[in-house]
């Protein structure tokens, strides 16, 4: 699952690479929580609602990523 990050990060340098780092660290920080919420989710409810859980945090960057592509695509064409 660590296709999301690389993805984000190339969609976000296409708008604006100022924030680069800003994302890196942002990155970090929710990595550590995520993974302390997993396993304490894991704990309560049981590895499956710990993984669709996930999965539907995975669906709801899908309109997030559409948009930045479009965003990145009007600011790849002005530079043009």
């Amino acid at each position: 699952m660590g296709w999301g990050f690389p993805t984000g990060m190339r969609l976000v340098r296409r708008v604006d690479g100022k924030p680069t780092p800003w994302f890196w660290g942002v990155n970090g920080a929710s990595g550590v929580l995520a993974s302390s919420l997993a396993v304490g989710i894991s704990i309560a409810w049981g590895i499956t609602a710990t993984m669709i859980i996930g999965a539907l945090c995975y669906l709801a960057l899908i309109p997030a990523a559409i948009a930045m592509a479009a965003e990145g695509g009007k600011a790849h064409g002005k530079a043009a």
